[in-house]
């Protein structure tokens, strides 16, 4: 069940215009109303309207209701006389205070729920026991996920939730909470928020609705959906998401890619990668991946670099994607064999280009900012190394960056084009940049179009790996 909330509405008309575009809507929304100045709750309830929750969140539970307990209780004992279906009341606000509005509304209609939007407490579960001995009909449970380890004890919540058999919704807030959302149904929860406008969410990470229902499709995912997804830190960026579950509903198949951003990859395996059926793996865990994985296969054991993850037969198999996908690309431009390639950066990618190219027959150089990486890297694959300063000096046949410069659209104006001075584009035929923006080109190619090199885009890059690792998905299922 998807839950939509409105965006903390300051009037009346504000409230009900929210109401009025939600009136075919199949599950409830969430009216909130901790910032209204004046309400009139019997205009608001008045029929037609959708199923209603009633939400008076004080600020100290990460709402902007500056009332008092007593005023907060006033207002859905209100809303409960009014015939809101359900009212959402804070454990916060006291025994007391729930226990008369338990008596108001009656069991079937409570929403109890607790927020920390800045961390995960200790003695949550301890506190989630205590929420589901007053048998409300839904426990909710919102808290802050400061890193990825955070979320394994709300993971650990919805399962008990699922063996209990009490309906919950037990989220982690933030970036690397992202996917306890979209995966409520599959991991135990009842129901999920997502926000009405993509633009206004109620809370740090969550998903839009239009978002939740077509790409993720998310009301349809249950214990049986097949769960793949990208490891990775940023992951926002990546397009995998609409790509993957694209083909999955084309196929009619069971199953969801969603983002895992995390920041730690010992404790994604720990937390969730034994229930995923396979995975992509972007940076900074494209290297050490592999000392989770059981095996690595082909590509992978000449580079080292892992950036997919399948499942067979229980055993973790580690390839590599990026590798076929770049030299076909490459190939379709020149016969690598005998030129000469730069390559700026030494994370997982970098070797992986640079594990291509020599075994391609290319003369490779590495250019980092670490010198030791660099070394580290050029001695792997028997190639010359520079540090990234000196990189204007160096004549080569293609230039491929594999540095995250570029990636992120709010600094489009800078990163790239001091990396690489567009004079220096001469020295190159082809201009090869994995950086995949959402915004569309980096600066690096827009002006290496300018210069009218032959240019390979990171969105190029993607679509050539992704199919290949579309098909090693879709094996598993």
């Amino acid at each position: 069940m998807i839950v939509v909330p409105s965006f903390a509405p300051t009037t009346q008309g504000e409230a009900e215009a929210f109401l009025r575009a939600h009136r075919g809507s199949k599950g409830p929304v969430e009216l909130r109303i901790d910032r209204m100045r004046t309400i009139r709750l019997d205009a608001l309830l008045a029929r037609p309207r959708p199923k209603v929750i009633v939400t008076c969140r004080r600020a100290v539970e990460g709402g902007r209701f500056t009332g008092s307990a007593r005023d907060c209780e006033r207002i859905l004992a209100e809303a409960a006389s009014l015939g809101a279906e359900f009212i959402d009341v804070e454990y916060g606000l006291g025994s007391k205070v729930i226990t008369r509005l338990f008596g108001a509304a009656g069991r079937r209609r409570i929403i109890l729920s607790f927020h920390d939007p800045k961390r995960t407490p200790a003695g949550l579960s301890d506190r989630y026991r205590r929420m589901t001995s007053m048998k409300p009909a839904f426990v909710k449970i919102a808290v802050g996920a400061r890193r990825f380890a955070d979320t394994g004890r709300v993971l650990e919540i919805l399962a008990v939730a699922r063996r209990k058999r009490q309906p919950a919704a037990i989220i982690s807030i933030g970036e690397f909470g992202v996917y306890t959302r979209i995966l409520q149904g599959p991991l135990g929860g009842a129901m999920t928020y997502a926000a009405h406008d993509d633009r206004k969410p109620t809370a740090p990470g969550q998903v839009g609705e239009k978002e939740m229902l077509e790409i993720y499709r998310a009301p349809a995912l249950n214990s049986r959906t097949k769960i793949f997804g990208l490891l990775g830190n940023p992951v926002a960026f990546s397009r995998g998401s609409i790509y993957h579950n694209g083909v999955f509903l084309r196929k009619k198949k069971n199953a969801v890619y969603v983002n895992f951003a995390s920041d730690d990859v010992g404790e994604f395996m720990r937390i969730i990668g034994g229930r995923v059926a396979g995975f992509s793996v972007t940076m900074p865990f494209k290297r050490s991946i592999a000392g989770f994985l059981d095996t690595i296969e082909g590509s992978s054991l000449l580079t080292g670099s892992v950036n997919t993850v399948v499942r067979r037969r229980g055993r973790l198999i580690g390839l590599n994607t990026d590798f076929h996908a770049f030299l076909s690309l490459l190939g379709r431009h020149m016969r690598p064999a005998g030129n000469r390639m730069l390559v700026l950066g030494t994370g997982g990618t970098a070797a992986t280009v640079a594990g291509a190219g020599i075994f391609s027959g290319m003369k490779v150089t590495v250019a980092g900012r670490d010198p030791r990486k660099a070394r580290t890297l050029a001695e792997r694959f028997g190639c010359d190394h520079i540090p990234i300063e000196q990189h204007r000096s160096i004549r080569a046949d293609v230039l491929v960056n594999t540095t995250p410069v570029g990636m992120d659209p709010r600094v489009r104006s800078a990163g790239s084009a001091r990396m690489v001075p567009t004079p220096t584009l001469r020295n190159y035929r082809i201009v090869i940049d994995f950086a995949n923006p959402p915004a569309g080109p980096t600066p690096l190619v827009e002006a290496a179009i300018r210069h009218r090199r032959t240019v390979i885009t990171g969105a190029d890059i993607f679509a050539a790996q992704a199919r290949l690792q579309s098909k090693l998905f879709l094996d598993l299922l």
